[in-house]
């Protein structure tokens, strides 16, 4: 059986998210001149023929080395590759049209020049559908943040895991131009960071606490153990790390979220996204080891 049609290859690229052009044109990209030139190729077999348009392609034998086969039966044996290779590039509308195509063919009563015409037909449908899927490209610099890097994750999934969503929407607007909005999913990712680091000062956050009052309350309680008549530090270096991070919360309040939550300031440029986006990762990073570290020493 003479297969114009390449053996369909494996497919490779997902339905959705993020594709490199190293995968898109190593798969898809192949797979899609495959399908073209499959059926490109049975549109200059047939324009080949020396024979009358109007005669039935029922009739056209293929002369071969190795054997003589009707047009009808090669034609329709590289539609079923041709079927399968629209089927991996997701253009599910033209393969049922392969099929129609290949059902004309079996009733034996197709002239010639319409099964061209079927045939580039087939290739219009193709493009038809490829029309309908966009690829997003984004800039080099911030691509790896549609996903958190395996320290970041670590420390959400361990200790943070209401902020998992939001630090990841954080990242993937970034990447994918977003600036402003990354800023606002950081904010709210830092909702659950800001509740563990009251309750490490014995500080209950009710359901109607702001960022202000919540850290009003860190305020007073480092006060308190600062005065060491009640409560105290269980070392410098544990003062020394509850002050230095209620700071860094208090100036995230101001700098960041009261300006991005009340629209004081209107827009964030990737930039200035990128270096929030970093900052932020390295405070739950530090954070989490020093909370651990802490929690470690008091156990022992």
């Amino acid at each position: 059986m003479q297969q114009l049609a390449p053996s369909p290859s494996q497919r490779g690229c997902p339905s959705h998210g993020l594709v490199s052009l190293w995968d898109m044109y190593k798969l898809e990209a192949k797979l899609f001149v495959e399908l073209i030139s499959s059926i490109e190729n049975i549109i200059v077999m047939m324009e080949n023929i020396r024979s009358d348009r109007s005669q039935t392609i029922a009739r056209i034998i293929l002369d071969d080395a190795h054997e003589a086969e009707p047009l009808t039966q090669v034609a329709t044996f590289n539609l079923e590759c041709i079927k399968v290779l629209c089927t991996s590039l997701r253009c599910d509308q033209s393969a049922m049209f392969a099929d129609e195509v290949a059902e004309e063919l079996a009733r034996q009563d197709c002239s010639l020049g319409k099964a061209i015409q079927r045939f580039r037909d087939l290739i219009g449908s193709v493009r038809r559908e490829l029309a309908t899927e966009f690829i997003y490209v984004t800039d080099r610099q911030y691509s790896r943040f549609v996903e958190p890097d395996e320290e970041i994750k670590g420390v959400l999934d361990r200790r943070y895991d209401r902020s998992i969503f939001d630090f990841r929407e954080a990242g993937k607007c970034l990447a994918f131009g977003r600036p402003t909005a990354c800023v606002l999913h950081l904010m709210r990712a830092l909702e659950a960071p800001l509740a563990d680091f009251a309750s490490e000062l014995d500080i209950t956050v009710g359901e109607k606490d702001t960022w202000g009052s919540i850290l009003d309350k860190c305020r007073i309680e480092l006060r308190v153990r600062d005065e060491g008549k009640s409560r105290k530090w269980a070392s410098a270096s544990e003062r020394r790390f509850f002050h230095d991070a209620a700071a860094s919360l208090r100036h995230i309040q101001i700098a960041l979220r009261d300006p991005s939550f009340h629209a004081i300031k209107e827009k964030y440029t990737p930039e200035e996204a990128r270096l929030e986006y970093e900052n932020i990762r390295k405070f739950l990073i530090q954070m989490d080891q020093k909370l651990s570290s802490s929690s470690e020493g008091q156990a022992s």
